[in-house]
């Protein structure tokens, strides 16, 4: 189930210290509503009660949905999520973990775009290399690095057809945009699959999945 603890936060406007509920695990599956928390950010978003400024405070939250038999940390203070997992992770039970597949990731953007990407039925190093060959093709002709845009959702349609609603996180007004995938995710898939004989990491194991890993396997193809 999800839990919290009580903490503080300190509005970074006026410096005010004031108590808030911070979750450190969210079970989509036991508490919906607190996907949809997590997803409009009213998570780690708090409202000062000196000066009113609202800000946000990302924290380290495991997200639990036990349908999927999904995991992900996301870690704040450690870039690897270990010291995380272990404090995060440690009411889970060890037994449950060789059946799941676990992630962890860094930013609470990439949290929602790894929800996202779970939720579609992908498989997220798939979907990563698919984003540096989306980027790769549409880089000369825009300023977006790599990490600056986010898939705020992923559709496909009654045929199979993958659509992305990508946004750019880079610029404060966000910059929406969709692109099909016309066969990307199928053919990187098959590619990977052909040299790995699996299309991504064993369950069991907490791995960091980003576009990095993604291109390394890429480039074993080339």
């Amino acid at each position: 189930m999800s839990a919290y603890i009580n903490a503080c936060a300190t509005c970074l406007c006026c410096g005010n210290v004031f108590p808030i509920q911070q979750f450190t695990s969210v079970n989509a599956t036991c508490d919906p509503h607190l996907k949809a928390r997590l997803f409009n950010r009213d998570l780690i978003t708090f409202l000062c009660p000196s000066c009113g400024i609202q800000s946000e405070a990302p924290h380290d939250i495991l997200y639990h949905d036990m349908e999927q038999k999904l995991m992900i940390v996301h870690s704040t203070k450690d870039p690897q999520g270990i010291s995380s997992i272990s404090t995060l992770a440690l009411d889970i039970g060890e037994e449950l973990l060789p059946h799941y597949r676990l992630r962890i990731v860094t930013d609470w953007n990439h949290l929602i775009e790894k929800i996202n990407v779970f939720d579609a039925g992908l498989d997220d190093l798939i979907f990563e290399a698919v984003k540096t060959q989306i980027w790769l093709k549409y880089s000369g002709t825009s300023s977006l690095a790599p990490d600056e845009f986010l898939a705020e959702d992923v559709m496909r349609d009654a045929s199979g057809n993958l659509t992305y609603h990508f946004v750019d996180i880079s610029k404060s007004t966000e910059n929406a945009f969709e692109i099909d995938d016309c066969g990307m995710y199928e053919d990187l898939r098959n590619a990977i699959y052909n040299v790995y004989h699996a299309a991504s990491f064993p369950h069991g194991e907490w791995v960091l999945v980003s576009q990095n890993s993604a291109s390394e396997r890429l480039s074993m193809l080339r």
